[in-house]
């Protein structure tokens, strides 16, 4: 009789259990669906320009700015500095009024700093738009592979080829476009608008931005906003997502190369030993590539999901809409693409590896430099101990290479800059999704930090895919279809900061 009571309460326990978790399961279904069904899609921007400008020396000037070979050079003293003073007079004699109207300062001769002072005190902090004006070298066997020469500024088929053509000499003339057009209208600005021209972002802008800012800080200057290079406007790149989605970095990510070096006894290949200086850094590399940094989500990568999500399918919005339950699969879904994979966690890549002189000798020393891209929240400190403990062997010695950056702090996606910048984007491309995102590469952006209180990085250009390749590659090039929105963003962003002077 008691063992029948017993089986009876259990029954009705286990009945009530399972009713209770069906309504758990009914209510997760409900919250999942609403949340999913919560993610609206992005409206076209209501704010498409009715009156386009024309700019019909874009591309002529553009060109010709190909056409001197500003290279910049690891090593000082291989850098030609007279072609970089030939693009200074180039600019000086293409842009009269910036000339005649600006305030020039040179830093470190071969940079420029252009002050366009706001007509009447102005309590407003001033913004400032920057680029860089050298470029990478293009030689050696590449050379044969270019269609056109890499510093002729040829214009074929619809394109624009040169080294500089995405990077970044369109924006440094886009900039000079929209400010000379500008001028020519009467407009003058409400707060100080700067433009720098750095010459030395190729090699890490510690003479060209750093001493920009630098020079600022001595003045005085704090900013409200700079905008530099960065990401763009993409093409069939976000996977699941047919609009074009334009990209605003918020953040960037760090940087570190370390030198990883291990001694161990050498000799004669006749009598090798079980391990050698060899083995022991194929195994260290090994047990780095293996045992990564924890990934994250981290604010601009999920605002980023959470923009473009509407426009996936439902599966994917319904995991991006519920990440609370969901982050962990997420985030091993990105993981297994390497280009999903670096906006999540710091990368970890060997790019140098020396070790032996002779055939028939087994070295003493090996050493490897290995870059790590570090992801926001994580610092150049972290790396190091994750390398010592992953490592984990006396008898290897680590150091970091001369150039290095912390990842640099995050901008708002809810400033009143950010939105000049979006509305910016709206009027030229009316049609994409505007997202807010991380940096992978590093800009100059990363020096105007600590005298600007938001840091944003986006060229207002289309790439697709195969575009990609071309940035520092082969056969770099613009299309001219897309020329004259390089301008025509910059000016729209300096309209909202400027007002038609009444004479």
């Amino acid at each position: 009789m008691i063992n029948q009571q017993n089986n009876y309460r259990m029954t009705k326990i286990l009945k009530w259990a399972g009713i209770l978790l069906l309504a758990i399961l009914a209510l997760l279904a409900v919250v999942l669906t609403v949340n999913t069904l919560s993610l609206e899609k992005p409206k076209p921007s209501e704010t498409q320009e009715t009156q386009l400008w024309e700019f019909p020396q874009m591309a002529k000037r553009l060109s010709k700015a190909i056409s001197i070979e500003t290279v910049s050079q690891d090593e000082p003293t291989e850098i030609d500095t007279t072609k970089f003073i030939a693009f200074m007079g180039f600019l000086e004699s293409e842009y009269p009024l910036i000339h005649s109207e600006l305030e020039l300062t040179k830093i470190n001769e071969l940079s420029l700093l252009y002050r366009w002072e706001a007509f009447e005190h102005s309590e407003k902090k001033g913004l400032l738009l920057a680029a860089h004006y050298d470029v990478v070298p293009a030689e050696g066997y590449s050379l044969a592979q270019w269609s056109h020469p890499p510093f002729a500024g040829e214009i074929a088929d619809g394109y624009l080829y040169g080294r500089g053509a995405l990077d970044n000499k369109q924006s440094v003339i886009g900039v000079m476009e929209a400010v000379e057009r500008l001028l020519e209208r009467g407009y003058v600005p409400n707060r100080d608008i700067y433009l720098a021209l750095g010459h030395d972002e190729e090699i890490g802008g510690m003479m060209g931005a750093r001493a920009i800012a630098d020079h600022l800080e001595k003045e005085g200057v704090t900013l409200e906003f700079t905008l530099d290079e960065g990401l763009v406007v993409t093409r069939g790149i976000v996977p699941g997502v047919e609009r074009d989605v334009a990209l605003i970095g918020l953040s960037e990510k760090g940087f570190v190369s370390v030198k990883i070096t291990v001694q161990a006894e050498g000799g004669h290949s006749a009598f090798p030993g079980e391990e050698s200086a060899i083995t022991l850094l194929s195994e260290a590399i090994l047990r780095l590539q293996n045992n990564q940094m924890n990934p994250s989500l981290t604010p601009p990568v999920r605002a980023f999901f959470q923009k473009i999500g509407p426009e996936m399918g439902f599966v994917p919005r319904l995991i991006i809409a519920n990440l609370w339950l969901f982050e962990g699969l997420f985030l091993n879904n990105l993981l297994g693409n390497p280009s999903t994979a670096s906006i999540v966690r710091t990368t970890t890549a060997p790019t140098i590896v020396r070790a032996g002189t002779k055939e028939n000798v087994i070295p003493g020393q090996a050493e490897a430099t290995v870059n790590f891209r570090i992801l926001p929240g994580q610092t150049i400190e972290d790396v190091m101990n994750h390398i010592e403990s992953t490592i984990n062997d006396p008898r290897f010695t680590f150091e970091k290479t001369k150039l290095y950056s912390d990842p640099s702090p995050l901008s708002s996606a809810e400033s009143e800059a950010y939105q000049q910048i979006k509305r910016s984007i709206g009027k030229v491309f009316p049609e994409v999704i505007i997202a807010p995102s991380l940096m992978n590469a590093v800009a100059d952006a990363r020096h105007y930090t600590e005298i600007s209180a938001d840091v944003y990085r986006f060229a207002p250009m289309v790439l697709e895919s195969e575009d990609l390749n071309r940035i520092h590659g082969i056969d770099e090039r613009i299309s001219l279809k897309g020329l004259q929105k390089i301008p025509s963003f910059y000016k729209n962003l300096l309209k909202s900061n400027s007002v038609r002077k009444i004479d």
